[in-house]
This record gives structure tokens, sequence and C-alpha cells, in this order.
């Protein structure tokens, strides 16, 4: 896929998230999470947004650890796809498929007074 098909299908889905969250979120908050995301935008008119495969559903409830050897499996993959490099990191460390308060924890980590996850 094209980055630029899929970072206008990400600007799409921030766009629809954004009339769910109008009363949920501070207007000038969601403001900015739509800023930072339409960055996006130039840089994959560059060609400077690396996508690759990524499990898309990340969450701790889909990975498993095998004590034993010390090997790691990730579960639940049908949600994978084509997504920006990063992508499952991200989700992962900001606790995205926790059910909720995802906007706080993305507005803290935009303001810097969160470490990038796993760094």
């Amino acid at each position: 896929m094209p980055a630029a098909d899929y970072v206008g299908g990400l600007l799409g889905e921030v766009d629809r998230s954004a009339e769910r969250l109008a009363g949920a979120l501070n207007p000038s908050d969601l403001s900015r999470i739509q800023r930072v995301v339409r960055t996006l935008r130039p840089q994959a008119e560059q060609g400077t947004v690396q996508l690759r495969v990524a499990h898309g559903d990340l969450q701790l409830g889909n990975v498993f650890f095998e004590w034993r050897t010390g090997r790691v499996w990730l579960l639940d993959w049908e949600h994978h796809g084509e997504r920006q490099v990063g992508h499952d990191r991200l989700v992962l460390g900001l606790n995205a498929r926790s059910g909720g308060r995802t906007a706080p924890r993305l507005l803290a980590f935009l303001a810097g007074s969160r470490a990038f996850p796993f760094e």
C-alpha cells in the first residue's frame, strides 16, 4: 500500500474518532491530536513514512511468554496489516487497547511528559 493511501485512511479514522470524542475531550486537545496526525501527510508525499507489517492489536493479552525456553509468541493476528513503523510499539506502550483513557496518555506522550515506550 502506498504510504499516502495509509496516511489518508489514518486521517479519516482520526476525523471519525474526533466526532465520537468531541464531548469527552477538551477541544484544544482534540485539535492537537488532529494536527499531529496531519503532519504525516507531507511526510507521506515525500516518501518518508515507512510502512511495515504490524500486529495491529498488540497488548499484553496477545503476548505469550514461554518461561522454559524464553520464547515469545504473538497471538491473535486478525488485525494485522501494513502500518507505520512503530505502530505496535506505540499501541503497547500507551496501553491503547485497555478500554479507554488512551487520549490523555497520548497527549502526555505528545507533550513530552511521557517517554516513548520501551526506550
